[in-house]
């Protein structure tokens, strides 16, 4: 019986290249750190909040969203990491009260029975709204509002609006 070669992941002259640390002695890693800290764009939170303003104007308006769900989470995710959370969540508060309003408008009408017709649609889709919203800054509730006693989380935030 004869012995089998030797594989090996890596083709011959990788290993012919590995040099004399391969012959056993362990190679030392070094991390160096960044020569610049990275910067944010000059525009970075007016454009991303451009981005999910235009979101939460489509789930209101029960219109096809332009962006991914993944890229508006991460979306959040960023404006939470770069502290700029409160503001987030108050301009996303004041855009749910504006709907809200707009919404509780459209209920005017003189007949009762149409009215309870209304308001159940109204509020169907008014609890669809705030659970897809809800999942787009799921971030931001569950870092910034579940920390902050003064805030409600945007289920909440949704009911009281």
């Amino acid at each position: 019986i004869g012995s089998a070669p030797s594989r090996s992941r890596f083709p011959a002259t990788m290993q012919q290249k590995a040099g004399p640390s391969a012959a056993g002695a362990p190679r030392k890693l070094t991390i160096k750190p960044l020569r610049t800290a990275p910067k944010l764009p000059a525009n970075f939170e007016q454009a991303t909040w451009a981005k999910l303003l235009d979101a939460v104007r489509a789930v209101h308006g029960k219109r096809a969203v332009n962006h991914s769900l993944e890229e508006l989470y991460r979306g959040v995710e960023d404006m939470c990491v770069q502290h700029m959370a409160a503001r987030t969540y108050d301009k996303l508060q004041a855009e749910c009260e504006a709907h809200v309003e707009a919404s509780i408008e459209a209920l005017q009408t003189p007949d009762t029975s149409a009215f309870l017709s209304l308001v159940h649609g109204c509020w169907s889709a008014h609890c669809e709204e705030m659970l897809t919203l809800r999942s787009i800054f799921l971030y931001l509730d569950r870092t910034y509002v579940m920390q902050s006693a003064a805030r409600r989380s945007l289920w909440e935030m949704g009911l009281h609006s």
